[in-house]
């Protein structure tokens, strides 16, 4: 949806529709939809298993220990907003009456992300806050 620059593209319920003829030879959609074929002319190189790094770490977050993975993303957000290193964060969060269907927010409130922990195992239109904040919707 973010990523089609003639706006044919909503995420109805988690399913991908499109209005109206692509452009000529776009294809944006196809090259970032998870759910596509990537022709091997368009990958990237992958002769490194997980790409350039200097090291991989496994941690385990200290001060947010209810999320999942060892709640590292979560921490690292609240670090982020509570040291006013970034204005706001993008997260998925999930209401309690539909945990099935995730949705995507822009928040600068450290408790709505640690309430936001924890993976989601459904689709969602993560970048759908960021087109709505370029068109001026709330």
């Amino acid at each position: 949806e973010y990523a089609c620059p003639e706006d044919l593209i909503t995420i109805d319920d988690t399913k991908p529709r499109k209005r109206g003829e692509c452009p000529e030879d776009c294809h944006a959609c196809f090259r970032v939809c998870p759910r596509t074929f990537i022709h091997e002319d368009l990958r990237n190189d992958n002769s490194k298993p997980i790409g350039d790094f200097i090291k991989v770490l496994s941690v385990k977050s200290i001060k947010h220990t209810q999320g999942q993975d060892g709640s590292i993303v979560t921490t690292l957000l609240d670090y982020l907003l509570s040291n006013k290193i970034v204005t706001d964060a993008l997260i998925v969060d999930k209401k309690d009456d539909l945990a099935w269907k995730p949705y995507a927010k822009i928040t600068n409130a450290i408790d709505e992300v640690v309430k936001s922990g924890g993976t989601k195992y459904s689709v969602c239109p993560v970048f759908k806050p960021l087109k709505d904040l370029k068109e001026g919707v709330n």
